[in-house]
């Protein structure tokens, strides 16, 4: 067939085609439970980023700079793009908004403020898993049971369940990576001698479709290829910009598609095309992100480069762990996949080596699962050479990997009719239950329920604690008018970001009102150090672990407290304000408010911190406590379960909170 200027033939009305909208629609809506239910369901720590690269500085936009946020070197030293945790201070300033609107009660206020960020990550993993079922049905046709096993292994994805609602930019990133993937023209790269394209109105190619009804083709006909190019690249701009490491799949996709053979087949038009719509996307993405980026920091910067320069030029990503260059290989892909690993290394063997399968798919069809199995080694690989290494890196790739895996894993669990390609086939399909579909089940389940309701839960229910201690004792107008009203305060004596901070703990001290107030050790890195200084160089976790009994002894104000805390109203004094709030002016560093995130511990004449209403440390750093403070006033008041193993050994057994006595009154 040769190239025709025509669009197709419009034989039905849009009414005709409303009814698969419908349909998308019901499926958008549905994901969308599933992972709202994910969102509040999920009570585990999995990695300080969720809360200190997005949360944190969220509450710090949203409610000022004395709002008791916790904001990291990173975002001192302009290593992030203000954008992920922009997005999420607009829920908090309009979460803030409705709740004042409604007059709700302090408590309220803290509920909703906990919510609204989990129902917003919850729609945006909803996202992802919807543009990965689109892919599939891009792929395999609309009716497939490979598309349908394309959902199934991501809603059935034990990682997708304990980190896709979680907010991280790596979750945002994946679904902006999923959306760009749908969209991107793997067509392009074919010749006009192996397939038939229609031309649209800007001389682009069409892509084909495996739709089975005239509706489906016409519905998606009415997006044309320049506006499906476009979002290609304003998600791909967006990703890149959140997370630069993004840049590696889409400089892959580029090569792969345009690197060669398209002047040779004559349709350079759609590289000029590819090109300019690059830099319009791109330059109003960078725009964008360069003025919030500007609203943030105070100052014109440049993040991607901070982010190459302190952690590739500087190498301070290796002061955040060093591992084996086989380590995605190893234990990358096998913790993303899980179960599915065995299907997505068959549909990686099958798209890469053998060309000609699956032989039930079409030439394009063959081509995406190609490039989608190219885009899944080559960012792994890439990222190998860098000496820190976390599963989450590689996120992305798991939409691809889910699409690649759906025709094995269909296979694989008992569907012995794969492709829809008319009427007759579709009542021909038929299921047989494999033990390889049990196993998928049963492991995922059990993975999925353990790391998101057990492992590592006391460092989340520790913050509930506080926060109800809280408006149990401090909260009620009674109390707010006589003099036994003040703050609570509390130490994290565990290593660095154990904890969520203000996200979750909530009630920020102000200068009217009492609220809860803490500090934790820090874990700043060595910046501006010589080499032979970072070989030596030891944050103030490092410190206190070394011996912790002399660690206190050295960095708190007295001898610990005999009796209870003394009665009065603890609320910051604006005298003080220097010492006890946070610098407005984030180019010069935004140090926390009493103790919180305090600068390094060599750092001379450094404020002594006061004992805390309430102590918090791990199980492993019990007898030390005991030794160091069993004849003071503190004793335990609260014991919650964390984990039944744990690879940091400062980390192990329960969480304990130790309090003064009468600590309540």
């Amino acid at each position: 067939m040769t190239l025709s200027a025509s669009k197709p033939q419009q034989q039905s009305s849009k009414h005709d085609a409303a009814p698969w909208a419908v349909l998308y629609r019901h499926t958008l809506l549905s994901l969308f439970a599933f992972r709202l239910l994910n969102a509040l369901v999920l009570r585990t720590f999995f990695q300080p980023d969720e809360y200190y690269q997005s949360l944190e500085p969220a509450w710090w936009v949203a409610f000022g700079h004395d709002s008791g946020a916790w904001t990291t070197w990173e975002w001192k030293q302009h290593l992030r793009a203000a954008l992920h945790p922009g997005l999420f201070a607009l829920v908090y300033k309009s979460s803030n908004v409705l709740v004042t609107t409604l007059d709700l009660s302090a408590s309220s206020r803290a509920a909703v403020l906990l919510a609204t960020p989990k129902t917003l990550q919850a729609f945006i993993a909803a996202l992802g898993d919807y543009y990965t079922y689109k892919l599939a049905q891009q792929v395999y046709g609309r009716h497939s049971r490979s598309a349908v096993c394309t959902i199934l292994l991501t809603v059935g994805s034990a990682w997708n369940w304990f980190v896709s609602t979680r907010t991280f930019s790596n979750c945002i990133e994946t679904t902006l990576t999923a959306v760009a993937l749908y969209n991107w023209p793997y067509h392009w790269a074919l010749g006009s001698d192996e397939v038939g394209f229609q031309l649209d109105s800007n001389i682009l190619r069409i892509r084909r479709t495996d739709s089975v009804t005239l509706e489906e083709e016409e519905a998606i006909a009415e997006v044309d290829e320049t506006t499906r190019l476009r979002r290609t690249l304003f998600c791909a701009s967006t990703a890149v910009i959140l997370r630069p490491t993004n840049a590696i799949i889409w400089l892959t996709l580029t090569t792969a598609t345009f690197g060669r053979g398209m002047y040779r087949h004559g349709v350079h038009w759609e590289v000029d095309a590819f090109i300019r719509q690059g830099l319009f996307c791109s330059g109003i993405v960078l725009a964008l992100s360069a003025f919030v980026d500007r609203l943030f920091y105070d100052v014109w910067t440049f993040p991607v480069w901070q982010f190459f320069k302190f952690n590739v030029l500087q190498s301070l990503a290796v002061f955040y762990g060093n591992n084996n260059w086989h380590y995605y290989l190893s234990q990358g892909y096998p913790l993303l996949l899980t179960a599915a690993v065995v299907p997505a290394a068959l549909g990686l063997r099958n798209a890469l080596i053998l060309r000609d399968e699956p032989r039930c798919v079409s030439i394009q069809s063959r081509l995406i699962l190609h490039r989608l199995a190219l885009v899944s080694i080559v960012l792994p690989m890439v990222l190998s050479v860098l000496s820190h290494k976390e599963v989450r890196f590689i996120y992305p790739i798991l939409p691809a990997l889910h699409v690649i895996a759906a025709l094995p894993f269909a296979k694989l669990v008992g569907f012995t009719d794969i492709i829809a390609s008319g009427n007759a086939n579709r009542r021909q399909r038929t299921f047989k239950p494999t033990l390889f579909g049990a196993f998928f089940i049963t492991i995922n389940v059990m993975l999925a329920s353990y790391f998101s309701l057990f492992h590592n839960s006391g460092l989340i229910k520790v913050t509930d604690y506080l926060r109800s201690e809280f408006e149990a004792i401090r909260l009620t107008q009674a109390e707010i008018q006589t003099q036994l009203n003040r703050n609570l305060t509390f130490a994290i004596l565990m290593p660095c970001h154990s904890i969520p901070w203000r996200s979750h703990i909530q009630y920020p001290p102000t200068f009217t009102t009492p609220g809860i107030s803490g500090w934790a050790l820090t874990c700043e890195p060595p910046l501006n150090l010589l080499p032979s200084e970072k070989a030596t160089y030891q944050d103030e976790a490092d410190i206190f672990y070394l011996d912790p009994a002399v660690w206190l002894k050295q960095n708190m104000v007295r001898d610990p407290p005999s009796g209870p805390p003394p009665p009065g109203f603890y609320a910051p004094d604006p005298a003080d304000a220097k010492k006890l709030w946070s610098n407005p002016n984030p180019q010069r560093g935004v140090w926390l408010n009493e103790g919180e995130g305090g600068q390094n511990t060599g750092v001379p004449n450094r404020r002594k911190r006061a004992w805390p209403d309430y102590l918090i440390f791990f199980e492993q750093l019990e007898p030390s406590m005991k030794a160091t403070l069993g004849q003071s006033a503190y004793r335990e008041c609260a014991r919650f379960h964390n984990s039944l193993f744990h690879d940091d050994w400062r980390r192990t057994g329960d969480v304990i909170v130790w309090c003064l006595p009468d600590v309540h009154r």
